[in-house]
C-alpha cells in the first residue's frame, strides 16, 4: 500500500511505542489480502490499495488510554498536525466520546476521504451508501486516521469537509471529524437529520 499504510515500526519510530511479543503477534498478519487491496473500491471506484489507508489501532499507548484528549497530547498546538482547539477550553473536552473511547488493538482500513456523494444528506441516508463490508468508524478512529496520514505523507484529507463518526455528544447530536488543515484538526457535531455540503460521511472496512 505504499505510504498508506502505518504499522507498528511506524508508531515505534515516530511515537516511540514499545509493543510486547504478545501484540506483536496478535497484528502479525494483515486481515485484507491482496485480492481486497487490489480490487475496485465500491464506494469511490478508485483501487481500494489507493483510496485507503491501513493501519494499527492501540487501545493505549505507553500505558496510557489513546482517546481523543490523549491524541492531542501527543499533537500540541506548536508543530503539526495539530488539533484546532485544545482541552481544557475544546468544547469536548468532557464529553465520553473523547475522554474515554478508544479503539481496539487491531488493524483497520478506512476510506481516507468522505464517502463520494455523501454531503447535503441526512446521517442514515449517509449509511445507506455503505456496502455491506462497510460501516461507520468511531470518532477517535477517524481523527487517528486524519493524523496518522499527515505524518506518513505530509497531506491532509478531509480538508474542506467533515466526516460524520459514530459517536454522539452527551445530548444525543452526532460527532464529525474534519476540516483538517494547517490550522488543525476540527471536531464538531450535528443533528442526524441535519444536511450540510460540507458534512459528508466516513467509512471503514469491516474487520
Amino acid at each position: 500500500m505504499g505510504k498508506n499504510f502505518f504499522g507498528v515500526e511506524d508508531w515505534s519510530a515516530l511515537y516511540g511505542v514499545n509493543f510486547t511479543q504478545k501484540q506483536l503477534r496478535q497484528v502479525a498478519e494483515f486481515p485484507w489480502g491482496e485480492d481486497i487491496l487490489n480490487s475496485t473500491c465500491p464506494l469511490c471506484g478508485k483501487v481500494v490499495k489507493d483510496c485507503h489507508f491501513a493501519f494499527v489501532g492501540l487501545e493505549r499507548i505507553n500505558g496510557k488510554p489513546l482517546t481523543i484528549l490523549k491524541l492531542q497530547e501527543l499533537h500540541p498546538a506548536t508543530g503539526q498536525p495539530k488539533f484546532c482547539s485544545y482541552a481544557p477550553s475544546a468544547w469536548y473536552s468532557e464529553q465520553k466520546f473523547a475522554k474515554e473511547a478508544t479503539m481496539s488493538f487491531r488493524w483497520y482500513l478506512l476510506h481516507q476521504n468522505i464517502v463520494p456523494k455523501s454531503e447535503d444528506k441526512t446521517y442514515d441516508e449517509q449509511k445507506a451508501l455503505l456496502t455491506a463490508d462497510y460501516e461507520v468508524p468511531s470518532a477517535v478512529t477517524e481523527a487517528t486516521k486524519d493524523l496518522l496520514i499527515f505524518r506518513k505523507t505530509g497531506n491532509f484529507v478531509n480538508s474542506s469537509r467533515y466526516a460524520r463518526c459514530e459517536c454522539v455528544t452527551s445530548d444525543g447530536r452526532r460527532v464529525h471529524v474534519g476540516r483538517f488543515d494547517e490550522g488543525g484538526l476540527g471536531v464538531s457535531y450535528y443533528w442526524d437529520d441535519d444536511r450540510y455540503y460540507g458534512l459528508g460521511l466516513a467509512a471503514s472496512r469491516k474487520f
